[in-house]
């Protein structure tokens, strides 16, 4: 009886090092190994953006981050959406911190970066006029809009425009055309915005010669690139790219504005034929901002329009 409860109990003892032999060797480093798998799953993205012109209404950092807030759910990952200055971005760069992902626009300090970019929204030029006129632009009735890094000083040169033009300010021009001094306002897709949110009537004619009023999206960062690529295809879609009517800008790939929408539907109606590289260094720019302004003086357009075809 007393061998029979002996062994009852070292039996129990048995099978409860054996649970626990078990669970060591084999529950144990599956629950963890799960747990790694589902941290190595889920990728922390950082998306840099930074505006070197004036966009539409409402922010693009703002866009970006609706665009990826809507791809994290087919995707395992988190985006970081930051907005930056071109300071901090140079800054950023010469320290070796570098972004997923980086959104800029042309003429900015990327040393080093030489990514293929993807233009995910555009701008354009035009002139603006309050009503139809028969007069012809000109350095009198006519102000340039300078609203950042890009240079409206070419478009105006490819358009045919000749002569000293008042530069002024973007929301400095902007009201002094409202105001009645100057007929024409060359500008650009965000001052059909600010026409449109006063209300106000306004002609419009597209110069399609010219833009580098464009926005960009790079992989700088190599580790996450396939990741990054699928982003940048869904930024790139038709259903996304609809969507840049929210922000008053236009789609490189896709028509997007309806009849009633007259001023971006006007500006979206025709392609531009020049543009530059997104990575333009600091010196070839001074140098297109040379040849342009020599063209508004009278030189011929032929050597612009060669310097933009990089001849």
């Amino acid at each position: 009886m007393k061998f029979a409860k002996v062994l009852k109990k070292s039996l129990w003892w048995i099978a409860t090092v054996f649970i626990c032999a078990y669970a060591l060797v084999w529950v144990l480093p599956s629950f963890f190994t799960d747990r790694v798998t589902a941290q190595e799953k889920e990728i922390i993205l950082s998306l840099w953006h930074v505006d070197s012109f004036e966009g539409g209404k409402g922010s693009r950092a703002a866009f970006l981050n609706r665009i990826a807030t809507a791809f994290e759910k087919s995707e395992k990952v988190t985006f970081l959406v930051s907005a930056k200055t071109a300071e901090g971005v140079k800054d950023a760069f010469q320290k070796g911190e570098r972004p997923d992902l980086l959104s800029f626009g042309g003429y900015l300090d990327l040393s080093g970066v030489n990514a293929e970019a993807e233009c995910w929204c555009m701008g354009k030029y035009a002139l603006y006029s309050m009503g139809q006129t028969d007069e012809s632009p000109t350095p009198q009735n006519t102000v340039i809009s300078n609203g950042g890094l890009n240079f409206p000083a070419v478009a105006a040169a490819l358009e045919g425009l000749r002569g000293e033009f008042a530069q002024e300010e973007a929301l400095t021009a902007y009201t002094k055309f409202l105001n009645g001094k100057y007929t024409y306002l060359l500008g650009t897709q965000r001052d059909a915005c600010r026409f449109q949110s006063r209300g106000a009537e306004v002609a419009v004619k597209p110069l399609n010669a010219f833009t580098d009023l464009k926005q960009y999206i790079a992989v700088v960062n190599e580790e996450n690139r396939e990741v990054c690529q699928r982003f940048i295809g869904y930024l790139l879609s038709e259903e996304s790219q609809k969507l840049l009517t929210a922000i008053g800008m236009l789609s490189e790939k896709y028509d997007i504005y309806a009849p009633d929408q007259a001023l971006q539907n006007a500006l979206e109606e025709v392609g531009c034929r020049y543009s530059v590289s997104p990575y333009l260094s600091a010196e070839a720019a001074k140098q297109l901002k040379s040849v342009a302004d020599r063209v508004l003086q009278g030189e011929n357009a032929e050597v612009l329009k060669k310097f933009l075809k990089g001849g």
